[in-house]
């Protein structure tokens, strides 16, 4: 958790603090939506929130889903 900021906004830090599962929730969608945009895990995660199922990134839409299998998450990306 050392560089959270770096790679959170304000809100998903927030949401964060909720709960420190959340940390793996989003990190799971932020990941995903990485690879599906292309950049990878790279400083410009922070440059877009993932809090929401639908998420626009340079004009271009996106669907991310989450799932909760015991203790873990995974979650999936796709251009809508």
């Amino acid at each position: 958790y050392e560089q959270i900021e770096e790679c959170f906004s304000v809100k998903e830090r927030e949401f964060i603090k909720k709960d420190q599962s959340n940390f793996y929730y989003l990190w799971t969608r932020k990941e995903a939506l990485a690879k599906c945009i292309g950049t990878g895990l790279t400083k410009e995660i922070i440059s877009f929130e993932v809090l929401n199922d639908n998420v626009v990134y340079n004009g271009l839409s996106f669907m991310i889903t989450t799932e909760k299998e015991d203790n873990y998450f995974i979650s999936a990306c796709r251009k809508i």
